[in-house]
């Protein structure tokens, strides 16, 4: 994530933001970070996400 955050220009909570409650920043700035994401090939881990987080997705 520090990875996305810095090619973004943004902070590392902005990206852990984007990706799990995005309704907490301006969809331009959702729509940049997964751009920014994308670009750097960028792909969530679903297990390790449901392992975090303990919620099936």
């Amino acid at each position: 994530m520090q990875d996305i955050a810095d090619a973004a220009h943004v902070s590392k909570s902005a990206v852990s933001f984007a990706y799990n409650t995005p309704d907490r920043l301006s969809s331009e700035t959702v729509e940049h970070i997964f751009s920014v994401a994308k670009e750097l090939g960028y792909v969530r881990n679903p297990v390790a996400y449901m392992l975090r987080t303990q919620k099936t997705v």
